[in-house]
């Protein structure tokens, strides 16, 4: 293509976008309104997806002690318990932890001030797991260790809302997809059928059809 005809298309571009400026208004708030539809629900997915895959991270695993066992075998179970694959950490808490825990949540209440700690709280291994994907193993792991018994939440459930989310999310993205580009079809076809004249008119006097056509690529590209 001459450096000439470049300049001509560039320019009827412009005069175009000029001569019919409401119709380039109507095109760029139509495509600005389809993308921004588009990237706000993308990001809200987005976003929902990353907090229940923090909140399903977040919810450890609680391993009680034996109390039989002394501080040694203790400080040997802990170590054991953060060499395995998958544990991240291993916070160890004493019945007093867990009482000063207990009390705090009730507001600082002094009624089981008489009450001895080691009694009715035993001591435990507060573990956080790499990912919820390694949840099932490492629990099944930390089941065959003697010296402690576990308590956990099970977060299959919300495993499952996660995954439905996901598909609804995918589904309702698809959609938009197809209808913005249904609208912004709709929007093109109104564009040029405004200047149907005006093409009829290039092409009596022998434009081509690629000389008819660069002027509305490099407007598409400008109000893109």
């Amino acid at each position: 293509m001459r450096i000439s005809s470049i300049n001509y298309h560039f320019k009827e571009a412009l005069k175009n976008l000029i001569k019919n400026s409401l119709f380039s208004i109507v095109s760029v708030i139509t495509v600005a309104s389809c993308i921004f539809t588009m990237s706000f629900y993308l990001c809200m997915a987005l976003n929902l997806d990353e907090i229940l895959k923090q909140l399903e991270n977040s919810i450890g695993v609680t391993a009680y002690i034996d109390d039989s066992l002394v501080s040694e075998q203790v400080s040997a179970l802990k170590t054991q318990l953060e060499d395995m694959s998958h544990i991240t950490e291993v916070d160890f808490i004493s019945s007093e932890d867990a009482y000063n825990g207990f009390i705090s949540q009730l507001g600082g209440s002094s009624i089981f001030n008489d009450i001895n700690p080691e009694e009715i709280l035993p001591r435990s291994f507060e573990i956080e797991i790499e990912s919820s994907r390694f949840r099932s193993l490492v629990i099944e792991e930390l089941s065959d260790i003697e010296g402690i018994s576990l308590t956990y939440v099970d977060v299959t459930p919300l495993k499952n809302i996660n995954k439905n989310i996901r598909y609804i999310s995918m589904f309702l993205f698809i959609d938009l997809f197809f209808i913005s580009i249904v609208v912004i079809m709709n929007t093109i076809k109104l564009t040029v059928s405004n200047r149907r004249i005006e093409i009829n008119i290039m092409k009596y006097v022998g434009a081509t059809d690629w000389f008819v056509r660069w002027p509305f690529i490099i407007e598409g590209v400008l109000i893109g």
